[in-house]
This record gives C-alpha cells, sequence and structure tokens, in this order.
C-alpha cells in the first residue's frame, strides 16, 4: 500500500514537472515572439523619425524658397512702381513739345 503511494505520488510529481516543462515552453516562445514583434516595433519607429526628420528639412527648404520668391516679388514691385513714375514723367515731359 505504502508503496503504491508513493508509486502514484511520482506519477503526480512527474506530470507535475512535465507541466511546469510545458508552461516554461509556452513563456520561451511567447517571451521569443514579444522580442521579435518588440524589434520591429522599433524599426518602425526609427523609420518614422527618419520620414519625419526629412520632412522638417524639406519643410524648411520650402519655408527658405518661399521667402526668397518674396523678396524676389516685392523687389519687382518696387521696380514696376519706378518705371511707372519715370512714364509718367516722361509723358509729362514729352506734353511740353508739340508739334
Amino acid at each position: 500500500a505504502a508503496a503504491e503511494e508513493v508509486a502514484a505520488s511520482a506519477g503526480e510529481v512527474v506530470r507535475a514537472v512535465d507541466n511546469v516543462a510545458a508552461v516554461t515552453e509556452e513563456n520561451t516562445a511567447a517571451t521569443e515572439q514579444m522580442a521579435a514583434s518588440s524589434e520591429q516595433v522599433s524599426k518602425a519607429v526609427q523609420g518614422v523619425a527618419a520620414i519625419s526628420e526629412r520632412t522638417a528639412s524639406a519643410t524648411e527648404e520650402v519655408s527658405a524658397s518661399a521667402e526668397e520668391v518674396n523678396a524676389s516679388a516685392e523687389e519687382i514691385n518696387g521696380s514696376a512702381r519706378g518705371l511707372a513714375s519715370m512714364a509718367q514723367e516722361l509723358q509729362a515731359l514729352v506734353g511740353r513739345f508739340k508739334l
């Protein structure tokens, strides 16, 4: 009877150890999967950061170009006003001459 109880207890211990081993294997597999997923997320975040840097750089370039275009437009506007003034003066001078 005692031998049977020891054998039954040993069987339970073996089953419990097998269960612990199975759970450990599942945990190991889940940990490896989480590590792989974490690496993918990290790479994706790095990609987003790189795109953000390029976008910021492009935005700065566009802003600088817009400022240059605005400055050129102001310069052209000033030149046009100067030419209009000269044209009025020329008309006044030509108006003095009568044929």
